[in-house]
Order: structure tokens, then sequence, then C-alpha cells
């Protein structure tokens, strides 16, 4: 899982780096991860309350909220072949006598 930091008291004892220290003072849910990105964590509301007080019932409205809105079926997940020939590509394909220069590159995970 990925780590996270909030603003510390005092900005000396993070355990990521020196870069909490850009983290604004007094806004709530901001953050740093140990890939070093900025965060803002927030509570999942629609209702405009800020605060976690009731967040459960605000959450079961909210589904309730989303749900009437979008009343259309989600299209199906498309799933990649488990394997993919090299001529289902490129019937043609450059071979090792091409120049280096010339030739394509496969692409991973596409």
């Amino acid at each position: 899982g990925t780590k996270i930091e909030f603003r510390l008291g005092d900005v000396n004892e993070t355990q990521i780096d020196r870069i909490t220290r850009e983290i604004p003072v007094n806004r709530p849910g901001r953050a740093v991860s140990t890939e070093k990105h900025h965060l803002m964590i927030g509570v999942p509301r629609l209702d405009g309350v800020h605060s976690a007080e009731g967040l459960v019932p605000a959450m079961a409205a909210a589904v309730k909220e989303i749900s009437a809105r979008h009343t259309d079926e989600a299209p199906p997940v498309r799933v990649l072949p488990s394997r993919i020939h090299l001529h289902e590509l490129d019937p043609n394909p450059p071979g090792p006598e091409t120049d280096y220069r010339t030739r394509w590159t496969v692409p991973v995970g596409v």
C-alpha cells in the first residue's frame, strides 16, 4: 500500500522527505505520498457538510442520488486477448537485418 504523511507539528520529524514543509498550513486533508506526490484527501460527501459526523447515512443518500441520476447500464469491459502474434500486428514486420533506426518497437502493455 501507499504510505502518506500529513503535515506534522514539527516538520523535522518527517519520515518521507523535506517536501512535507511545502504542505500548506491550516489546510486539512493535504498530505505527501512516499513517491513525493502532493495529495488532497477529503470526506466523500455530496451534502456540503464539512465533517465526518453522520457520514454513513450521508454516503447512503449520495449512493441513492447518484443511482437515480445515472440509470443507464455501464458499457461492458473489454478484455484483451491473452496472446497476440506479431503477424497479427503487421503481416510484414521488419526483420533483424533491418537497420535498427528504422525498425519499429513493440509496445508493452497495449
